[in-house]
């Protein structure tokens, strides 16, 4: 008996053009808009020991939209804290996503959250997608412990923040750790073109640090060990930064407006600045890369307005597109839907074709079957199943045995059994390891995918947990199956059949289950069985002439005493799968070749029935 895999039902999403105010938790419908923005904000911004956090959506022209509560409980909750530069927003690579920081927990009142200690209150990454998702991606009870925890950001696996002090932390996957150390506030931290830079907040010291846009270490650090090095300088308080895809172009936010500059080879030198006059300071900002002309979003603050310039080559004054009646704290491009069919890695080396689905998760594709087939050497006519008797040899395979049989899997070549799977008895009790293929619907000669399952008493061929349906890399669509086994003749279907995701049942047992080929399978009693006796592994089933497979069984016993036996050793010369080599006497495993080949005519062969 095998154990049916069960997927869980979908969730149908629909978009919703009105304006709405939506609840996290909440079976919703609404949808950020691509080409807007979102700006979070604390709904108690007063309350220093924490609020529940907003994300309001914002269209070009300044008209309101979404508006989105962060969930406060359960899992995936989520709190932010009054500090005059926490909360900087950042967009996921994919850009189907916001990477938002916060507090795992609210702190006593009276008390400051921003301060608290990380284990009671830990800091906390999470994202929200484009159906207004909030998910949990990583916490901490360590990390920013007594400060604030200020951005974070991802490359679509991993993930870094920065704070008040104490540097570049990486949250995961895998052991949390700064990974760059610094007594400086940093206000922002970005990944680009596979480059982890932060910011600093403002020039501090001992030792000495200039405020600015540094790098973190070479590359994507997620140990202990990089260093910052300053990249542009002078750039003004709570530098927030956006280099555009060529990396030539960075905007850089100051406490006047948003800085322009540019690179040339490696020297970077301020182009132009955009000002604002309107307000007391810049707070934070975004930019849209994809307009014909880029557009730089920014929030003021006292008063509070939302506010854009377009660069069009030049210096121009802010244009006014709200004011905005909450003290807004970061701002980025509102997420998009999934670039659906992106190629992605999902981690499962099971999987093939691996891409973004329209859940804009990352998955890739796999089809189940379940397959039943006996095996003639085992089978007891009279209880209708298979013996058992391999599983307990010391020198049953642990992985499968296939490779070095010169039948090496495409997927699971070197497998090993699950925990205690030998220790299964009954209908479920391991007989022996076989082998499943997907063959090309329209050659089947050419193997799409091969691989290693174990085969129960009662003829399942299930996974190396023991009970599962087998899993196979592979797109859905038709394909041949086939059964191997090292000392049976194969089988195959006749025609391809469609597999899929779900459980695909294929029955070699039945009679009205075709095969490919003449007399592939044996018929005993009703039952349809694979032929026993290829102990040579040719596919032929051969007694007599050269290369056939009744001397190796007599030269496994010594090859001069017929009636010897060897006992207890895995082998192919076993055909029966007793546990014993026997050449004459009962329960010999030379006299089912002979009968397999006709009986009569030693010089017969049968070959096997595969393309």
């Amino acid at each position: 008996m095998r154990h049916a895999h069960h997927t869980p039902p979908g969730i149908v999403l629909t978009a919703c053009a009105c304006t709405v105010a939506v609840a996290f938790g909440l079976s919703s419908k609404a949808q950020f808009t691509p080409g807007s923005v979102v700006i979070s904000a604390l709904t108690d911004p007063g309350a220093s020991h924490g609020s529940s956090i907003e994300l309001r959506e914002y269209k070009p022209n300044g008209d309101a939209a979404l508006v989105v509560t962060l969930p406060t409980t359960g899992p995936d909750r989520i709190f932010g804290a009054t500090s005059s530069f926490s909360g900087a927003l950042n967009t996921h690579p994919a850009a189907n996503a916001v990477v938002i920081t916060g507090y795992g927990d609210l702190a006593p009142a009276g008390t400051q959250l921003r301060t608290s200690d990380a284990n009671t209150n830990p800091r906390v990454v999470g994202t929200v997608d484009h159906f207004g998702t909030f998910t949990r991606q990583a916490t901490s009870n360590t990390l920013f412990t007594g400060k604030p925890i200020h951005a974070a950001c991802t490359d679509g696996t991993h993930f870094w923040a920065v704070g008040d002090s104490g540097g570049v932390a990486y949250f995961g996957p895998g052991p949390q750790t700064m990974v760059a150390g610094t007594n400086a506030p940093l206000s922002n931290i970005r990944v680009v073109g596979g480059q982890l830079m932060a910011s600093v907040l403002i020039e501090s010291g001992p030792p000495f640090v200039d405020d600015g846009v540094y790098t973190v270490g070479t590359g994507l650090p997620t140990t202990a060990g990089a260093t910052l090095s300053q990249v542009i300088t002078s750039a003004g308080l709570n530098p927030l930064f956006a280099f555009n895809a060529a990396e030539d172009v960075c905007y850089v936010q100051s406490v006047a407006g948003v800085r322009k500059w540019v690179r040339n080879g490696n020297l970077w030198s301020l182009a132009y600045q955009f000002e604002q006059t309107i307000a007391s300071l810049c707070h934070s900002m975004c930019v849209d890369f994809s307009a014909p002309q880029p557009v730089i979003y920014a929030v003021l603050a006292w008063p509070n307005y939302l506010v854009k310039w377009v660069d069009a080559g030049a210096p121009s004054p802010a244009v006014q597109l709200a004011l905005l009646p909450f003290s807004a704290v970061g701002i980025t491009m509102a997420p998009g839907p999934c670039a659906v069919g992106v190629p992605c890695d999902d981690g499962d080396p099971g999987t093939v074709n691996d891409q973004v689905r329209v859940d804009c998760t990352c998955s890739g594709d796999l089809v189940r079957l379940s397959v039943d087939v006996w095996l003639e050497g085992p089978y007891n006519t009279v209880a209708g199943t298979m013996i058992d008797a391999l599983r307990g040899l010391a020198s049953f395979p642990q992985s499968e045995p296939y490779t070095a049989l010169g039948l090496p899997p495409t997927y699971g070549a070197g497998s090993t059994l699950g925990s205690g799977v030998l220790s299964i008895t009954g209908v479920n009790a391991i007989v022996d390891w076989v082998l499943i293929e997907l063959r090309a619907p329209s050659d089947p000669s050419v193997v799409v995918q091969r691989v290693p399952a174990l085969l129960q008493r009662d003829g399942d061929a299930v996974a190396l947990d023991g009970v599962s349906d087998l899993a196979v890399p592979a797109t859905s669509g038709p394909y041949h199956v086939a059964v191997r086994h090292r000392n049976h003749l194969p089988v195959m279907s006749l025609q391809p059949i469609l597999l899929s995701a779900t459980t695909t049942p294929i029955d070699f047992k039945s009679l009205a289950t075709e095969t490919y080929g003449t007399s592939a399978r044996k018929t005993v009693g009703t039952a349809q069985m694979l032929w026993a006796g290829d102990v040579s592994g040719n596919g032929q089933l051969k007694y007599a002439g050269s290369a056939n497979d009744r001397d190796p069984i007599l030269t496994a016993i010594g090859g001069s005493v017929p009636t010897a036996t060897l006992s207890g050793q895995y082998r192919r010369e076993d055909v029966n799968m007793n546990t014993q080599v026997r050449y004459a006497g009962g329960g010999n495993d030379r006299d089912i070749l002979l009968q397999n080949i006709g009986g009569s005519v030693p010089t017969a062969v049968r070959n096997a029935q595969l393309p």
